[in-house]
C-alpha cells in the first residue's frame, strides 16, 4: 500500500475506489517541489530500478519533465 501525505491529503491503494486513476496518483505523488527535485536527482544519477512500479514511476517522472 501507498502512503503519502501532500497539500491534497493522504493518498493510499484505497484511492481506486474513488474513481482516481493510476496516473492521478501518480500526478499526486510527484506534485509537491521536494519530490520532483529528488526524483530529477536520482534520474539524473541514472537510477535504475527493477520493479513495475518504479518503472511506472520513472515514465511518470519522465513525461512531467517534458
Amino acid at each position: 500500500m501507498i502512503h503519502t501525505t501532500g497539500p491534497g491529503g493522504t493518498l493510499d491503494s484505497g484511492d481506486r475506489d474513488l474513481g482516481r486513476t493510476d496516473a492521478a496518483v501518480f500526478q499526486a505523488l510527484i506534485a509537491s517541489p521536494e519530490a520532483r527535485e529528488r526524483l530529477a536527482h536520482l534520474t539524473g544519477r541514472g537510477l535504475r530500478t527493477p520493479g513495475p512500479l518504479e518503472r511506472d514511476l520513472g515514465r511518470a517522472v519522465a513525461e512531467f519533465h517534458r
